[in-house]
């Protein structure tokens, strides 16, 4: 044999392709990649954030979401919930804050090419928590009241919508610091508004935001004394005498009669 080591080979070679093909035999697996671990999404900047919008291009409209909330007063008379009202920071019995929010994106590193502006409005509305209890002419002044303070809210939020309509569409095509920048002003111009809804109503006291303390008595007063219905005791009466016995009357003695005399 002219090469043994060839030959030894050729012999071994069938038994592990045979080996390798045994149906009986569970096909080796191959370990499983671990995944990656994903870093956390970084916290948004303060009123404009990059990257979550896809690639398409455009301008959104300003979308405007309202939250509410309440004020509760607790006075029992209108002059009270006046003085409520008056101890508070604004010294106003509602009160109405609008946050705006941009995201951008784009297919152009750095450059804007989609812009959202969302604006986050709380609005706060005053409550009064003996209105159950109230009289009709109380319940009615307070609702008027109440009414008048929800419209002057909803202007100051109405006023600043101008402010924010075109933010997106000015933004577009600036990086980042330039669409901030646009936000920013938008976002001056909407205060400028509102405290000019402030100065031209009162604080909403021109378009019917006060009370009239006529409709409820002050505290102390004769009108609330004479709202309250005053309790007086009855009169102890004394019982009456009762007659005394008249004596009993002795029955009166029959006269003895004389023996008659003969005739």
């Amino acid at each position: 044999m002219r090469n043994p080591l060839l030959f030894l080979v050729f012999l071994l070679t069938p038994l592990a392709t045979w080996a390798q093909d045994d149906p009986d035999e569970p096909p080796l697996e191959e370990p499983a990649e671990e995944p990656a671990e994903e870093p956390a999404p970084a916290a948004p900047d303060e009123g404009a954030d990059w990257g979550e919008l896809s690639a398409s291009s455009g301008a959104q409209p300003t979308k405007w979401v309202t939250n509410d909330g309440v004020i509760p007063f607790k006075g029992r008379t209108f002059k009270e919930v006046l003085q409520e009202i008056a101890a508070r920071p604004d010294k106003e019995a509602g009160s109405m804050f609008c946050k705006p929010y941009m995201r951008l994106g784009g297919t152009k590193p750095g450059v804007v090419g989609r812009c959202e502006v969302t604006v986050t409005c709380t609005r706060t509305l005053p409550v009064w928590t003996h209105r159950d209890g109230a009289s009709v002419e109380a319940k009615a002044e307070w609702d008027r009241f109440a009414g008048a303070v929800k419209r002057h809210e909803d202007e100051h939020a109405a006023v600043q919508k101008e402010a924010y309509a075109k933010v997106c569409e000015q933004a577009i095509g600036k990086d980042k610091a330039g669409a901030q920048a646009v936000l920013e002003a938008a976002r001056a111009k909407a205060k400028a508004a509102s405290d000019a809804h402030d100065v031209r109503t009162d604080h909403g006291t021109r378009a019917g935001c006060t009370l009239d303390v006529s409709k409820t008595p002050a505290k102390g007063s004769q009108a609330e004394e004479a709202a309250e219905p005053a309790f007086e005791a009855a009169p102890e009466v004394e019982p009456a005498e009762e007659p005394a016995e008249a004596p009993a009357e002795e029955p009166a003695e029959a006269p003895a009669e004389e023996p008659a005399e003969d005739e």
